[in-house]
């Protein structure tokens, strides 16, 4: 049998392990340069994806406007009660029908039918005696836990052409709703308590 003869050339060996130990090398380094990259887009990525959109207002004429603070509950319940009360109690023989009908907009909607029931006698009343009433509050005060403002100052009935001055000290169960061009605070009376 003829022995097969193998011959190594010894230069040719060390130089292909030298190129492949070159070649691992050069892949870990790529590998771990792709590693890095990878992670820090996906730290740039969960970051600005978790930041809040951008909204830019603009008023009607096209400007910017300017970012202000929320509003405190309590100033806004007392606009309300404010409003409210500018139409429920600032009325004339004239006007009666009109400012009521604007303040069924601060009642709940569960308790409207009761608001224009007890209103059908002020009405009547402010009709057939020409009645009209001006109402002042000066203070108003608010209990968000209780759902309740207190509302005095000073009401002022002309009947007939005589003025009679009296307090005005009321007390108004209100809860939130959903705000509208009439009710822009979303505060509804639910009971109102004259005291």
């Amino acid at each position: 049998m003829n022995p097969l003869k193998v011959s190594f050339k010894p230069q040719v060996f060390p130089k292909m392990l030298a190129d492949l130990s070159h070649s691992n090398q050069f892949l870990k380094v790529f590998a771990t340069a792709s590693m890095l990259i990878s992670l820090g887009l996906l730290i740039l990525v969960s970051a600005l994806a978790s930041r809040g959109p951008v909204v830019i207002a603009l008023s009607p004429q096209a400007g910017r406007l300017q970012k202000v603070e929320m509003p405190k509950p309590e100033l806004e319940v007392q606009e309300a009660v404010r409003a409210y009360v500018e139409l429920r109690y600032n009325w004339d023989h004239t006007s009666v029908d009109a400012k009521l009908e604007s303040a069924k907009a601060f009642v709940s909607s569960q308790f409207v039918q009761n608001f224009v029931q007890g209103v059908s006698n002020v009405r009547k009343f402010s009709k057939e005696k020409n009645v009209a009433q001006r109402a002042y509050a000066a203070n108003i005060t608010v209990d968000l836990k209780r759902s309740v403002a207190t509302v005095t100052g000073d009401r002022i009935s002309e009947i007939q052409g005589i003025r009679a001055v009296g307090a005005l000290n009321i007390e108004l169960t209100f809860q939130s709703g959903p705000r509208t061009d009439l009710n822009p605070w979303g505060i509804y009376i639910v009971r109102e308590t004259e005291k």
